[in-house]
């Protein structure tokens, strides 16, 4: 007579913490949670977030990976039995917890942008240079991660081209024309 026992499995409780310190708004259920062996999802992952119990998986004794789909305004954390990676190793009838910790991060607030005024000479050729509107960039709060992109301001100094309306336009500057 010959018995064959099937291997004796593992538990694996996945839990997930998020901590708003910051004005974040996310909860558990927000984060999507993988729990991987050899690179492929098992089954019932991946799975939402989930405070204390957790997630609970009957696994094959084996090495395995916890991971979630990333957010930009949290940073990332792993604790108990799993290392700082999200790797655990789980041998025939284990019984181990991964806590997953999300906290959001503070936001950068970006002061106001004053976009001096733009002058513009075409009004005639006249001496006194015809103001363009100032423009106000509203301040924002982003993430501390995030690119931010600043308009570069443009100085009375910087002209583009200007167009005397009374000369030809040749391509050559008007004191040019004159002595030609």
């Amino acid at each position: 007579i010959t018995v064959t026992i099937p291997p004796t499995l593992a538990t694996l409780h996945v839990i997930k913490t998020v901590v708003n310190t910051h004005g974040g708004i996310a909860i558990p259920s927000h984060f999507m949670i993988h729990v991987m062996r050899s690179g492929v999802d098992i089954a019932g992952s991946p799975a939402a977030g989930s405070v204390a119990p957790g997630t609970v998986y009957s696994v094959l004794p084996d090495i395995y990976l916890v991971s979630e789909v990333a957010d930009s305004g949290y940073t990332s954390s792993f604790t108990g039995d799993c290392n700082s990676t999200g790797r655990i190793v789980l041998a025939a009838g284990d019984n181990m917890v991964c806590t997953v910790i999300n906290t959001d991060v503070p936001a950068v607030v970006v002061p106001p942008v004053v976009v001096p005024p733009v002058f513009s000479s075409t009004s005639g050729g006249g001496s006194t240079p015809t103001p363009l509107p100032t423009i106000l960039i509203a301040t924002t709060t982003v993430p501390i991660d995030a690119t931010v992109v600043m308009p570069v301001a443009v100085t009375p100094a910087m002209y583009a081209s200007v167009i005397v309306p009374s000369f030809p336009n040749t391509g050559f500057p008007p004191e040019d024309v004159l002595t030609n």
